[in-house]
């Protein structure tokens, strides 16, 4: 007898874990050109959200902000690595360069405003100059 709201297949555990893909390289530039195409699109949708993102740190400089950006980078990294090789092992940890060299070459080295689309889609505009703002250094009053 099953559970018409739980179902069979809340028993079978096996069939519920990930795995990782058979071709790693495969799903990396499925992955990654979901991504660029993504963040093509974003470019227009969200261009107040980045054009406010990048004059703050323009405006500021990226000391002020370099702490909030590197680490949320790098929850954007993997997040898209685990969606690339969603079991952290041994073949994980072998492909993890060639994902990092991916980032690298076509979201980090393309400058600023790929780097801030990539903060975005992980933690969403909102979020990220919600974060900004509070991190933006306040003049002070003139006495």
């Amino acid at each position: 007898m099953t559970n018409d709201l739980i179902g069979d297949h809340h028993f079978n555990h096996e069939r519920l874990r990930p795995k990782n893909p058979d071709d790693p390289q495969a799903k990396l530039e499925e992955v990654g050109a979901a991504f660029l195409e993504w963040a093509e699109g974003k470019k227009t949708d969200w261009r107040e959200q980045l054009d406010e993102a990048l004059g703050l740190v323009n405006e500021h400089g990226r000391g002020v902000y370099g702490e909030m950006i590197s680490e949320s980078y790098a929850d954007f990294n993997t997040a898209f690595s685990c969606r690339v090789m969603p079991v952290y092992n041994k073949e994980y940890i072998d492909f993890w360069p060639t994902t990092d060299k991916w980032l690298y070459d076509n979201v980090y080295k393309k400058g600023a405003e790929m780097e801030m689309l990539a903060l975005f889609q992980h933690r969403g505009p909102e979020k990220v100059l919600e974060v900004l703002r509070n991190l933006t250094p306040v003049a002070s009053p003139k006495l």
